[in-house]
């Protein structure tokens, strides 16, 4: 309940912001100017909290060129994961492999059923199996709590502010236009 609690919360403060801002700005000029600021901002709310809970693990993942793994050198790890949300009854979550030398762990998603775990190739070379469950525990645990829900919403709107610059990126030929416009 208390995840609950804080999950509403969160939510709250974030179409607060966009409806405050936007509608204060668009008040600044007119007051018809106000309410279209203040229905942009609820709909850029929206937009923030549905890709926080829907889309960002998948850009996540893709930003950090991870891939859906299950086999190979992953292999024993996945076990590993299956092994320790079985014992305490959870829903397996994804797992994602990221080709990179140092040890590293996240895990995305605001809910067991949009969770993922992704695992550097250095963590799983490096670490020994209670070591490893160690850290699956530890993941599971920030997922189940809902630790991410705040950072995921702050990062659904830091990707909606930096949107331009992502448009952007290849298309300007070395101009900042996308960054100035994320500026703006």
């Amino acid at each position: 309940m208390k995840t609950h609690l804080k999950s509403i919360l969160l939510i709250g403060v974030t179409y607060l912001f966009f409806i405050l801002i936007l509608g204060g700005l668009g008040t600044a000029i007119d007051t018809i100017f106000g309410l279209i600021g203040a229905i942009l901002g609820f709909l850029i709310a929206t937009g923030c909290i549905l890709f926080a809970i829907y889309g960002l693990r998948d850009a996540i993942v893709r930003d950090l060129e991870a891939k859906r793994v299950t086999s190979g050198l992953y292999a024993d790890f996945s076990r590993i994961v299956a092994e320790v949300t079985y014992k305490a009854g959870l829903q397996k979550p994804l797992i994602y492999g990221a080709n990179d030398h140092a040890p590293h762990s996240l895990s995305v998603g605001i809910s067991m059923q949009t969770a993922g775990i992704i695992v550097t190739r250095g963590l799983i070379e490096k670490l020994n199996e209670d070591e490893l469950k160690a850290i699956v525990t530890h993941e599971i645990a920030h997922i189940q709590r809902g630790d991410h829900l705040a950072a995921d919403i702050g990062a659904a709107v830091a990707y909606f502010i930096l949107l331009p610059t992502r448009l952007f990126d290849g298309f300007n030929d070395g101009e900042n236009v996308g960054k100035l416009l994320s500026l703006i």
